[in-house]
């Protein structure tokens, strides 16, 4: 009993300041949990389509075509942590919040890592020679690079 009440003013709180967006009372009658949960949380299911609408590139046209052909090509979990590595969210923002994935090219190396900046929903992409190792190199980045905005300023990244 005492886990169940030991946030229950925080929880007061959160409920009131819902209620003041979304009246509780329509809420419970017009959407079920699962669209409440899609209206502030976004799909669990990432829409290629829809990411691709609201994705800005600067990167040359072979690679924007590299890119889209790796996001198509990963498993779900796989696109859910590149939404991680981009943003530090799994899922694409909720339609009608004006935010815009941008790829913008990163030119002090080439075939290097990307480099995101979470903040922004933005990926630094280096030229790559091929799509097999631009595929490589962002499976890596997402699988493995797990702290956002160099928190971990000791790693040497040119040598990755």
């Amino acid at each position: 009993r005492t886990r169940f009440e030991e946030a229950k003013k925080q929880m007061s709180a959160l409920r009131s300041g819902f209620d003041e967006v979304f009246p509780l009372a329509l809420v419970s009658i017009l959407l079920s949990w699962t669209d409440v949960e899609r209206l502030v949380c976004g799909d669990q299911q990432i829409n290629i389509d829809r990411m691709k609408k609201i994705t800005k590139s600067r990167l040359p046209r072979e690679q924007i075509r590299w890119f889209w052909k790796c996001i198509e090509s990963f498993t779900e979990n796989e696109r859910q942590a590149f939404l991680m590595f981009a943003w530090g969210c799994k899922r694409l923002p909720t339609p009608g919040i004006d935010m815009k994935l941008e790829l913008s090219p990163r030119s002090d190396l080439k075939d290097a890592m990307p480099l995101s900046h979470t903040c922004y929903f933005e990926v630094e992409m280096p030229a790559y020679s091929s799509e097999a190792l631009m595929r490589s190199r962002l499976l890596y980045a997402i699988q493995n690079c797990v702290s956002i905005d160099d928190d971990d300023e000791n790693v040497d990244r040119e040598e990755w």
